[in-house]
């Protein structure tokens, strides 16, 4: 697991007092990042640089100059060196060696003025230590990262920890994160996290937590739990004390929807549990509306709240809306105390409900992607859940040889979204995490999201049976300004041709073509409420399954398809803000069936009816000898027959409905087309 923002379970924060100069909260990663934790820095992965190499344990990095102004310990400390072993120290004249054990702090194994890991190794074949300065004067942050990787710097199989240092609040954070199927850096399951001032004067996080679950081997069984960071704030902790975690007001309202109860969560950041809390907001930096709100929220624990006097907008337009607490159990917090969430709000005179998108990144070769879909298809296809979701599915070319009906386009909205394994989910372009962590509550709260815009779409086929054209319009109440996209993925409602290893026999939605590519098309609401749209897509070629996902077999979509039955393709067509990724709504286009005479041009011929009930006919322009054959999809020949003449046709009591291959063999060339049995 990846980034810092990528699981969306509750905040559990531990703090622990002590009379060192250094008191510590304990952070799980969830959508509220109480830390302030640049998330930046676990997006990127290149421009870090080297601080040591692979290297025998235990060894030292050269000095290194702190980028910005740094207080430890309340002094000013101007550079640092790191051990490979896990830890970074201030003393870089110290002579006390580095070590790889996992001590206990206080020690006389480390120097002083040093933050402590332990028990790290990277000495292996690709494990670095690097740096890397993130965010802006005066707030950045150095991250000093532990990096083991089954190649150098390969970012979709790593696993690191990091130690980061911020400017201005002279705070530290430990960070420990693991994704990928190599094999990751060894770290005791007791690891000692702290600081070491003197040989007498430490903290360190108690209980040990328990860092690495070391029989968790790949990504798809990681935990929650094991992903957290802890973070070391100078001076003594106060007794009572509280962060605003969450805010919950949309970015885009509706007066219809109206009146708004502004509600979030907080964090007990103090060291006594809190009764109440004054609770604020402000509306375009207006006077401040306050309210004294009880809270029962244990030490260590977080508590939901909400202000009792709700928001009506007086007007569609822009609002800057400010959310939070100023007193702690009627104690007021320091300025630097105060956390204050900020929404920027769209305020519309309408919204209505979104028809929610899921896109998820899946492969008949992943063996978690199987159960996976289970899940998602469970919770969708629940009776109170119908007709309020879309679903597109992207074949990937991972794991092993990846799937048959892999596309380029596949790899381009899976990098858009900065997806790292399969099965990636993907939810109105917010939620992004394994699909076996999907549940109902995520749903339900995806549902609770309204929007200001609609989507009326259709499909038709063109005469030639090979041609779908996907029409319709975008439309929203009042002109707004945003950086808009209008995107079409043709999907295959069901696709049987490409079962591989993971145990899936049929898969749903399949992706096939986006239109008029991934990149999708502008859509300007400035000056405008109404776009329409128009795209179409004649179907290239003849079919082919690839034997598998690789670059040297995947389908040239400018002259051949993957598409198993023309009658079952439909379109989902969905608007999606490029600066955010959130998907602002989506609309499926109904089913329609093509005309029923189907061109063959490679061969000067008509086949028709299609679909047929009982008999379909080839009719050719000139006379014309040659060979035909019928193969069901598991590639049994059910019929063969010599051609000869204007005109053939061929009878099909026997065949039972579902869809079948005719091949063609006539004037040198072959041709093979899909006939639909429907009695």
């Amino acid at each position: 697991m990846k980034k810092i923002t990528l699981l969306f379970s509750f905040a559990l924060l531990i703090i622990v007092a002590n009379a060192q100069s250094y008191y510590y909260i304990k952070h799980f990663y969830n959508a509220g990042n109480p830390g302030k934790l640049n998330t930046e820095a676990d997006n990127v992965n290149t421009g870090w640089s080297v601080l040591s190499n692979t290297a025998a344990n235990p060894s030292f990095s050269a000095n290194q100059n702190l980028p910005f102004t740094f207080n430890f310990n309340n002094a000013p400390v101007t550079a640092y060196k790191v051990s490979t072993t896990g830890y970074l120290t201030f003393e870089t004249t110290s002579t006390t060696p580095a070590h790889q054990a996992n001590l206990a702090l206080p020690s006389d194994s480390l120097p002083n003025n040093t933050i402590h890991i332990g028990g790290i190794s990277t000495s292996g074949s690709n494990d670095q230590v690097l740096s890397k300065v993130f965010g802006t004067a005066p707030n950045r942050q150095l991250w000093i990262r532990f990096f083991s990787s089954t190649t150098p710097g390969n970012a979709a199989s790593f696993s690191y920890y990091a130690i980061v240092l911020e400017e201005t609040t002279n705070k530290i954070y430990i960070v420990n994160q693991f994704y990928g199927t190599g094999t990751l850096p060894y770290v005791s399951p007791s690891t000692n996290i702290g600081i070491q001032v003197s040989k007498t004067d430490a903290t360190i996080v108690t209980p040990a937590p328990q860092l690495n679950n070391t029989a968790q081997t790949a990504w798809y069984t990681e935990l929650p739990e094991d992903n957290n960071y802890y973070e070391f704030i100078y001076g003594s902790q106060p007794a009572n004390s509280a962060r605003v975690l969450t805010f919950n007001l949309s970015s885009r309202l509706g007066l219809n929807a109206a009146p708004y109860t502004l509600s979030g969560s907080l964090l007990n950041t103090g060291s006594a549990a809190i009764n109440n809390v004054q609770l604020n907001y402000s509306i375009n930096n207006g006077t401040p509306i306050s309210a004294l709100v009880n809270v029962s929220a244990a030490v260590s624990s977080n508590a939901n709240i909400s202000h009792p006097t709700t928001w009506t907008p007086t007007s569609a337009g822009k609002y800057n809306v400010k959310y939070w607490i100023s007193e702690v159990n009627g104690v007021a917090l320091a300025a630097n105390d105060v956390t204050t969430l900020t929404v920027d709000a769209d305020v519309f005179s309408a919204v209505v409900d979104k028809k929610v998108l899921h896109e998820i990144f899946t492969s008949s070769t992943c063996p978690p992607c199987a159960p996976g879909n289970a899940n998602l298809k469970s919770i969708l296809n629940q009776a109170s859940n119908l007709n309020k979701w879309n679903v597109i599915k992207y074949q990937m070319n991972f794991p092993g040889t990846g799937d048959p009906y892999y596309t380029t386009e596949a790899g381009t909205r899976f990098n858009y979204y900065g997806a790292e394994f399969a099965p990636w989910l993907t939810v109105d372009g917010g939620f992004n995490d394994n699909a076996n962590s999907y549940t109902d509550e995520l749903f339900n709260n995806a549902l609770k999201v309204k929007t200001p815009f609609s989507i009326t779409a259709g499909q038709s086929w063109g005469a030639d049976g090979k041609t779908i054209n996907i029409t319709g319009t975008v439309t929203v109440p009042e002109a707004v300004q945003g950086n808009y996209r209008i995107h079409i993925a043709v999907v295959e409602r069901t696709t049987v041709l490409n079962v591989k290893t993971n145990g899936e026999t049929e898969f749903s939605n399949v992706m096939k073509k986006m239109l008029p590519n991934a990149s999708g098309t502008v859509a300007n609401f400035a000056t405008t409420t109404s776009i329409p749209f128009s795209q179409s897509w004649t179907v290239p070629g003849n079919f082919r399954l690839p034997s598998d996902g690789q670059e040297a077999n995947i389908i040239n979509l400018s002259t051949e398809n993957s598409v198993e039955n023309f009658w079952n393709l439909t379109a989902i067509v969905f608007l999606q803000d490029q600066t955010t990724k959130e998907v602002l709504q989506s609309m499926a286009t109904a089913q329609v069936y093509p005309l029923g005479t189907q061109k063959i041009e490679a061969i000067e011929a008509e086949l028709f009816p299609n679909p047929t009930s009982q008999n379909f006919t080839l009719k050719f322009k000139d006379n014309t000898t040659g060979t035909i054959k019928i193969t069901s999809l598991d590639g049994k020949v059910i019929y063969t027959s010599t051609i000869e003449g204007l005109e053939q046709t061929v009878n099909c009591d026997g065949l039972n409905n579902g869809l079948y291959f005719v091949e063609i063999t006539a004037n040198g060339s072959t041709s093979v087309q899909k006939l639909m049995i429907a009695k």
